[in-house]
């Protein structure tokens, strides 16, 4: 009787074909739930610095901008110059970027005391390239701060069309 010390090739090849196999077949879904977690954190983050923006036109009773470019956030007063603006404590990564329905150069201003957007009332999408997901967040003319989705991937974030 003969007594076999391991795999043939022929079971190491059948082994390592279907564990190709199971990798392309589950790569894409990783791969979309990773750029999922991504857009939901960046929204989290750019949420945040708007929030920051409102709440600090209110304390400071000062009016505040929010500049957006197509990677960062800068917030600076509205009576100061424009290099004294603070970016945000983020950088969207290579692929992401911002995208508003803002006039090119218009910054979202938050009025001193009350924190309306009156004149700044808007949309502001987070978007990547190749992802058909977009996160988004709608500003009112009263300052109230939505995050919303265009998509169905951010279980928990109401669509923005509601």
């Amino acid at each position: 009787m003969r007594f076999s010390a391991g795999f043939s090739l022929i079971e190491l090849t059948i082994a390592i074909f279907l564990l190709g196999v199971a990798g392309a077949l589950t790569y894409p879904m990783l791969s979309n739930s990773w750029n999922n977690q991504k857009l939901r954190h960046y929204s989290l983050l750019t949420l945040a610095e708007f929030q920051h923006a409102r709440q600090l036109a209110i304390t400071s009773e000062r009016d505040v901008v929010l500049r957006i470019d197509r990677d960062y956030l800068c917030t600076g007063f509205a009576d100061e110059a424009i290099d004294k603006c603070q970016p945000s404590a983020f950088l969207l990564e290579h692929g992401f970027q911002f995208k508003h329905n803002y006039g090119r150069n218009t910054p979202v201003q938050f009025t001193a005391g009350r924190g309306f957007a009156a004149f700044s009332a808007g949309q502001v999408a987070i978007v990547k390239a190749s992802h058909a997901e977009v996160s988004g967040l709608i500003i009112s003319s009263l300052g109230r701060i939505r995050w919303c989705q265009w998509g169905t991937a951010l279980h928990g974030v109401a669509h923005c069309d509601s």
